[in-house]
């Protein structure tokens, strides 16, 4: 079910297969796993603690995380406080930020993304490897990153 040039560059993720996508990814995780959320998404729609329970297992392994907190901060350091802080894990970082520009993504090992693009007004959640569809939202991420250290 994916679209296929000379190799795997994207594949469209059926909803019931996101969940297991994402944690087999999380579990591959040698390095780092760079992780957006919104506060009212998260709120609205919670991700299913299977995840988090996967994500702190990677951390744990001592792999590297970071989350960009997008959305309410009120809401990170109240109502989601045991989603995006981590007290016993030292490799993980939870960094609120004030824009408003979210794109759900994760991205593993610099290597292998999972993002929700739109269609429309209709959202896709997506697995990568397109080294452009990588660099595009590295970028994002790490232009969001050092706008909090300005």
């Amino acid at each position: 079910m994916g679209n296929r040039m000379s190799e795997l560059t994207y594949e469209l993720i059926g909803k019931e297969e996101i969940l297991t996508k994402v944690k087999a990814q999380l579990l591959g995780v040698r390095e780092k796993v760079l992780v957006t959320m919104e506060a009212d998404e998260e709120k609205i729609h919670p991700t299913p603690k299977e995840y988090f329970d996967c994500f702190l297992t990677t951390m744990r392994n001592g792999k590297t995380g970071i989350r960009l907190g997008f959305g309410k901060r009120g809401l990170y350091e109240n109502e989601l406080r045991d989603k995006v802080y981590l007290p016993d894990s030292l490799s993980y970082t939870f960094v609120p930020t004030d824009s408003t520009d979210y794109r759900r993504m994760l991205l593993f090992d610099d290597s292998r993304l999972i993002c929700r693009k739109f269609d429309a007004r209709t959202p896709h959640v997506w697995y990568s490897e397109d080294p452009k569809w990588i660099a595009d939202y590295k970028k994002y991420f790490e232009d969001h990153l050092s706008s909090k250290s300005r």
